[in-house]
């Protein structure tokens, strides 16, 4: 199945966005335009997954979106997904 992924940071020059789902490598994410918006579509089979936001390679920001967020020790928060069959 097929996620899309969107977080609005007008102010950033970069986005990423890492996680379980990833092997927690950063993923660049794409400009919409001039929206602030930000975008990616990423494959992901059933299962529970824990991710961040990083706003130009420095900020690590939990989805504002994802009701289920956790701390990951360092000081964050990591966002919960869980997709369904």
């Amino acid at each position: 199945m097929n996620y899309r992924f969107v977080i609005y940071k007008p102010e950033a020059e970069k986005v990423e966005i890492s996680g379980e789902f990833t092997n927690w490598k950063p993923l660049k994410l794409k400009k919409v335009s001039r929206s602030g918006y930000w975008e990616a579509e990423i494959k992901l089979k059933p299962g529970e997954y824990k991710y961040f936001y990083l706003i130009n390679e420095k900020k690590v920001v939990a989805d504002p979106t994802s009701i289920y967020k956790v701390e990951d020790g360092f000081g964050n928060k990591n966002s919960i997904l869980k997709v369904n069959a």
